[in-house]
């Protein structure tokens, strides 16, 4: 039997199941939820987002065995480590994950793939009621991914010029600076973070 983290979060699992994972991300709740009785051979794991009690997003459809649509994996880098659980359908991919990463703190959330490129990244608003890792993966006899995913993390750079303004939930700035935000990859280090888009304050 399994039994999911029960911190006080809400979620879409009902009181017969097993939340494996769950957040408020702002647009909408997100949550993992298992039957009982998940195992290398029985039971199942679903996917579910939308408003909470109310998700408009169930994958797989059908509460089966877990197959060819789902994968996970346990990462390991250093200063930190997560772990996350990738739901297939069709050309999507919805990958839940959580992760503690040194200098940047927790990070969870739900990034969502199409044809092998992330064109939305929701994170967790507060802490997540999380039970991913290695104990619950092989407890479920879930399949590890073959493919690469990159705990997405945004940290601020200080560069190039501003008027010195304070910015809501963004760093205080001296004049001559602005913010730059930029991807970082764990398993590379800070240092050899992807740059994604500068942010110009005027």
């Amino acid at each position: 039997m399994l039994a999911g983290n029960r911190a006080e979060v809400g979620s879409h699992c009902s009181s017969h199941e097993a939340r494996i994972f769950s957040c408020d991300t702002g647009k909408g709740v997100v949550s993992v939820c298992a039957s009982q009785d998940l195992s290398a051979r029985s039971g199942y794991l679903q996917y579910r987002f939308g408003p909470l009690g109310q998700p408009s997003l169930m994958f797989p459809e059908i509460t089966a065995r877990p197959e060819t649509d789902v994968r996970v994996r346990t990462l390991t880098f250093a200063g930190g480590g997560g772990a996350y659980v990738r739901f297939r359908r069709s050309q999507y991919a919805y990958v839940v994950y959580d992760a503690l990463i040194k200098g940047s703190g927790g990070r969870s959330g739900v990034a969502v793939i199409h044809a092998g490129k992330t064109i939305a990244n929701l994170s967790c608003r507060n802490p997540a009621a999380s039970s991913l890792g290695p104990d619950f993966f092989a407890a479920a006899g879930l399949v590890t991914d073959a493919d690469d995913f990159e705990i997405p993390v945004t940290v601020w750079r200080r560069r190039g010029r501003s008027s010195g303004r304070r910015v809501a939930g963004l760093p205080s700035l001296r004049k001559g600076e602005t913010l730059t935000t930029v991807q970082i990859s764990p398993s590379l280090g800070a240092a050899s973070g992807q740059l994604l888009q500068a942010a110009h304050r005027p």
